[in-house]
């Protein structure tokens, strides 16, 4: 195929074909196309969610360790997209600084009342 700057194609040809995809005009290919165009974006919008993520607290290290294992699985699926991925790991990291703090100040405490119990 001739492009308008009379460059030729770079596309690679399609296996038995003379042409790339996107030129083919076999009947099957331009139905497939078709098909494809018909779909548009609709795949990916669908894959900035998570549609089987079921909302629960995130209270325990335990807590947030399942809902990242849940995270990475839905963006090796590809159920949502690396850059919704990026943002919900960010997230889950300033979440987990949270609880970690929120641990520490419940064991503090605890020791403190432990330790003014033995003074007194």
């Amino acid at each position: 195929m001739i492009k308008e700057d009379g460059t030729r194609c770079g596309g690679p040809t399609m296996s038995g074909r003379r042409f790339f995809y996107f030129h083919d005009d076999d009947p099957q290919t331009v139905k497939a196309r078709a098909s494809a165009a018909s779909r548009g974006g609709k795949r990916a919008r669908s894959k900035d969610g998570l549609a089987s993520w079921t909302v629960r607290p995130i209270t325990t290290m335990e807590d947030l360790k399942t809902s990242l294992s849940e995270l990475f699985n839905a963006g090796m699926s590809g159920e949502i997209t690396t850059a919704r991925l990026s943002s919900l790991v960010s997230v889950a990291n300033a979440l987990g600084k949270v609880i970690e703090g929120s641990d520490l100040e419940k064991r503090i405490e605890a020791l403190e009342i432990k330790a003014g119990e033995m003074r007194a």
